[in-house]
């Protein structure tokens, strides 16, 4: 069965010999479709046919049986397995995830998907996957529809609420990504919003690609993604959503610099996957790499 596999990942297993800044600690797997993705969301290349492309990232395809002979003897913490909507799209994810388990690969497994039935979400979880990543993207329903996601809002946060059930509190991991079209107050009032729900929240920054209908849209400002990732950071330490949501808008939040760093699933880092290396870094992929200071 051919999947896809970042090309960092390829690297990290030997299969492709490219420079790296940063090493993934997550194996990013996607399904292979040659026509990409059914789905139109105006900012993904998968949904533009330009199917060995996600963000700013190559995935080349690549054999099931080549990478489940190699996953067991690398140093991967995680598997991320992520799903296009294509026919049978989640039939064939539980298949990737038994051969892989059933190849001797016991690395602990993430699925990032649009809504499936409960029934598959148990059969996910059965099969080793302990967390969840639902691509919600849009921070309102209005630019949900706006950027063409196949779904309502309301059914995404439907699935958000059903994933909590199967999997757990904090255990579902909403994708947002900064920059679509949004206001900060907006943005800001999502992130509240999603841990108040008891999910957790992956910051993606919007990334102009190639051959998408969004890619003459700027990038992000570098220091309006910064309060967002303060205030993610903030949330995700536990803090009340109401209470950090006001905080947030007198200007009182202070964070660390780890809050700066790639965030998502355990083991998630995506080096460079919203950003070249050469700069500005939106999300930074190790703590080595993060700058002394924040520059205001």
């Amino acid at each position: 069965m051919l999947v896809r596999a970042s090309v960092g990942t390829l690297a990290v297993l030997g299969l492709r010999r490219i420079r790296m800044i940063a090493r993934p600690t997550t194996a990013y797997l996607l399904q292979y479709s040659p026509r990409g993705c059914m789905a139109s969301c105006s900012f993904c290349p998968q949904a533009s046919g330009r199917s060995r492309m996600l963000s700013r990232v190559e995935w080349p395809e690549v054999d099931l049986s080549t990478l489940a002979e190699r996953l067991p003897g690398s140093d991967f913490r995680r598997i991320c397995l992520q799903t296009v909507l294509k026919p049978r799209f989640w039939e064939e994810a539980l298949e990737i995830l038994a051969a892989l388990r059933e190849s001797g690969v016991e690395i602990p497994a993430s699925v990032a998907t649009t809504p499936v039935p409960r029934r598959v979400l148990e059969e996910f979880r059965d099969l080793g996957v302990t967390h969840l990543g639902v691509g919600l993207d849009a921070a309102t329903p209005e630019l949900a529809r706006a950027v063409g996601k196949p779904y309502p809002w309301s059914e995404y946060l439907r699935f958000v609420r059903e994933g909590l059930r199967v999997f757990g509190r904090r255990r579902v991991v909403v994708h947002l990504i900064y920059g679509l079209g949004e206001t900060e107050e907006e943005f800001a009032e999502a992130l509240c919003f999603i841990y108040g729900e008891g999910a957790e929240v992956a910051l993606f920054s919007f990334t102009p690609v190639r051959g998408t209908p969004m890619e003459r849209r700027a990038w992000p400002d570098v220091s309006g993604y910064r309060r967002m990732q303060a205030l993610r950071y903030l949330l995700s330490s536990g803090a009340d959503p109401e209470e950090a949501l006001e905080l947030w808008r007198e200007g009182r939040i202070e964070a660390p610099l780890e809050s700066m760093l790639t965030s998502g699933c355990p083991d998630c880092n995506r080096p460079f996957y919203n950003e070249r290396p050469s700069g500005p870094i939106y999300n930074y992929p190790d703590p080595s790499l993060l700058p002394r200071e924040v520059k205001p």
